[in-house]
């Protein structure tokens, strides 16, 4: 299994964006059941390795506003939906896994890791601010929200390598830019 996951993420770095794009939910489909359901966790490292690719090749020759609608955009929507009815469905079960796998998809690129924080951080923060959650499940969100934050590190220590288009745009609103903001330096990516 390790030699097949190495290879497809070995394939997935060398393959355009619209290829990626046609294998993306079915890579999706195959990898999260080594996650969330296998027994063995040495894989699982591979297995993120191969959704962290697909999510920095769907992110290529994007800024901010070519996002919305783009496959990327649907590759973390369906990654985020999915983990967040586990989350729900199966709380503190499949929320270790739920979280590395968020993490490693928003790895991919500042573009996914802008679109995990934008998709899951919403329902995280309610349920730390909502009276009524048991605390086993307030602790739940906290370590996925930690894990999503050590996301946003490893991206901020590498940022300068990738090639990566509007970097700068990563952390402003989807309306505004950088002549409307002079206060966004080039390749931020300040903390939400």
């Amino acid at each position: 299994k390790a030699d097949v996951l190495e290879t497809m993420a070995a394939c997935i770095s060398r393959y355009e964006p619209a290829v990626a794009a046609q294998w993306s939910t079915k890579l999706w489909d195959a990898l999260k059941y080594e996650i969330f359901n296998s027994t063995d966790d040495s894989q699982a490292p591979n297995a993120l390795k191969v959704m962290a690719t697909v999510a920095t090749r769907l992110s290529l020759g994007h800024t901010l506003e070519t996002l919305k609608g783009s496959p990327l955009q649907k590759y973390i929507g369906t990654v985020t939906g999915d983990s967040l009815t586990r989350i729900r469905e199966e709380g503190q079960k499949s929320s270790k896994s739920a979280g590395q796998i968020l993490a490693a998809v928003g790895c991919g690129s500042p573009f996914a890791d802008h679109l995990v924080l934008k998709s899951v951080m919403p329902e995280l923060l309610g349920k730390l601010e909502d009276n009524d959650v048991k605390i086993l499940d307030k602790r739940t969100a906290l370590e996925i929200i930690n894990q999503l934050l050590n996301a946003r590190l490893t991206i901020g220590k590498v940022e300068k390598s990738w090639n990566f288009p509007a970097l700068s745009e990563v952390d402003a609103t989807e309306t505004r830019t950088d002549s409307q903001d002079s206060s966004i330096k080039k390749g931020s990516l300040a903390s939400y």
